[in-house]
């Protein structure tokens, strides 16, 4: 696991590294305390699996150290850990991207927010690689001659291939959802 540490004083970088050290499992840890530095570690795909980010900086505030991480590294988990945050901030963090935050001097919650945050981005990622070859197969069933429908258990219709529409003369968008035996009539 690869963290960035967005955090302008030293000394406390170093005591969330200690801190991990203790709570998480084998990581590498990159500490940057300046805007470019920051978006340097980013730009580097697949270089970073977590940040973690102090909201005050000097020259530049967490909000936009989100944004900046939303753009370059939209899926890496983004946590905040603050000496303070104002709920309507910390909400307003949420709405704008960041999985989570807390304060520094709650630092015990840590590692059960990381293991969180992982595992939904693992989660997410797994969704995405299934929503995909979901999307392909479906492509190659467009492409049979045969009509190739798919009901739920309730016989509504949940996939109708485009031999299916030139067969019988409906569109996917008429029928997704209504149930077959309404479409089609047996003779």
């Amino acid at each position: 696991m690869r963290i960035l540490c967005l955090e302008d004083d030293p000394a406390w970088a170093e005591l969330l590294e200690n801190h991990l050290n203790n709570t998480v499992g084998q990581f590498s840890f990159q500490w940057v305390d300046r805007r470019e530095d920051f978006q340097n570690a980013l730009a580097v795909e697949n270089r970073v699996d977590l940040i973690l980010a102090d909201f005050a900086l000097p020259g530049f505030d967490g909000m936009t150290a989100l944004r900046i991480a939303r753009e370059l590294a939209p899926r890496v988990p983004f946590i905040f850990v603050s000496g303070s945050m104002a709920e309507e901030l910390a909400i307003e963090s949420l709405r704008n991207g960041a999985t989570d935050y807390l304060l520094k001097d709650n630092l015990g919650r840590l590692g059960a927010v990381i293991a969180r945050a992982l595992r939904e981005a693992r989660e997410y990622r797994e969704r995405c690689e299934a929503e995909k070859k979901i999307a392909e197969q479906a492509r190659l069933l467009d492409l049979a001659s045969d009509a190739i429908i798919v009901c739920d258990l309730a016989g509504k219709i949940q996939f109708w291939n485009e031999s299916a529409g030139r067969i019988y003369g409906w569109s996917v968008r008429e029928v997704f959802g209504r149930r077959l035996a309404e479409l089609i009539k047996s003779e």
